[in-house]
């Protein structure tokens, strides 16, 4: 991605949900002069939390538990429990079972993976929970119903930031951007389209 950011002739715009919405505000790190916005929902970027004193440890140890137990329960065989770990924490009670069959499998599948990314966004580096050089707007979104760990990085994130607000999405999870998707593409829209108004405005 980095790539075709540089490639790109202008500031880019960039939209980002829980693992996309870590991977993001990587991104916006790294190239903080290529990007005209953020839009972030739940960034699930869990090394911020180690920075927001007792909360963040609460936080942090929540999801730790999370994949802790997703390890345990792969390593002994229970694939299927691990899963049902990852997407009933994400999603809530009855989430698994409500799943088609192909899509656990899938879920299933995803496993090894969604061990790895819990690991990358817990032990990513150089990080003091106040990223600096982002100046361009950011709003940040999250659920109602958010998990407190994302809800508690959504909050933060947005206290710290320079140019940053907060929209809270009613009545929506973690999985908000699929399951309320009119009001955060709503939110996520008139974010792009002020923060284009006022590049240009400056470029006037």
């Amino acid at each position: 991605m980095l790539r075709e950011i540089d490639a790109h002739s202008g500031p880019v715009h960039l939209v980002g949900h829980s693992f996309g919405g870590a991977l993001a505000l990587h991104i916006a790190k790294r190239r903080p002069g290529r990007v005209a916005s953020l839009a972030l929902y739940e960034p699930s970027a869990f090394h911020l939390l180690k920075s927001f004193g007792f909360s963040g440890r609460q936080a942090l140890a929540e999801i730790e538990a999370v994949s802790s137990s997703m390890r345990v329960d792969y390593a002994r065989g229970a694939w299927r429990a691990a899963a049902a770990t990852f997407v009933t924490y994400w999603n809530g009670p009855g989430a698994w079972e409500r799943m088609r069959p192909e899509l656990q499998a899938e879920m299933v599948r995803y496993l090894p993976k969604a061990q790895l990314d819990f690991h990358a966004l817990t032990h990513e580096g150089g990080e003091d929970g106040t990223p600096g050089g982002m100046a361009f707007p950011v709003r940040l979104l999250y659920g109602e119903r958010a998990p407190f760990p994302t809800r508690l990085i959504a909050e933060q994130l947005a206290a710290r930031l320079p140019d940053a607000d907060l929209v809270t999405i009613g009545g929506a999870g973690h999985m908000g951007p699929l399951t309320h998707p009119e009001p955060v593409a709503n939110a996520i829209a008139a974010h792009i389209r002020l923060s284009t108004m006022m590049t240009q405005a400056r470029a006037a």
